[in-house]
């Protein structure tokens, strides 16, 4: 798991990223369930729908981020058909880690990497400010 996580100096997420016509980034949800090892899309529909309900409860709009969309999938036999997925943002991303199964063992490293990197993130922040405030009273 650890050594699928980063290749070729991207992350799998990364990886898996979409461009649209617009250069808007984007990621499908059925290649998140699949990152996230579900074994199943419709074991991971309650997970987006987790997601869906904390992206409405920090006051963002849930359509903002979270777009219903039909995509071209492989069946068995080689040929293509549309099937439904949705099509998520970068916060959607985080969301649907933090929703996701917790025993799962990408899940738990992933949420330790974010974790870790949001961390190191406000305490370069706080630092930043701190010197800052204390060279603007010199």
């Amino acid at each position: 798991m650890g050594k699928d996580i980063l290749q070729n100096g991207q992350t799998i997420f990364e990886q898996i990223k979409h461009t649209d016509k617009d250069g808007n980034e984007y990621w499908s949800a059925r290649d998140m369930a699949k990152v996230l090892e579900y074994s199943e899309y419709r074991h991971f529909l309650p997970v987006i729908e987790r997601a869906k309900e904390a992206c409405a409860n920090s006051g963002q709009q849930v359509t903002d981020h979270f777009e219903d969309i039909l995509e071209m999938v492989i069946i068995g036999s080689g040929a293509q058909r549309k099937t439904e997925s949705v099509k998520l943002s970068r916060y959607a991303c985080y969301l649907i880690v933090q929703n996701a199964d917790p025993s799962k063992e990408i899940v738990i490293f992933i949420n330790f990497v974010s974790t870790y990197i949001l961390r190191t993130f406000a305490v370069k922040y706080y630092n930043y400010e701190y010197n800052n405030i204390r060279t603007s009273k010199i």
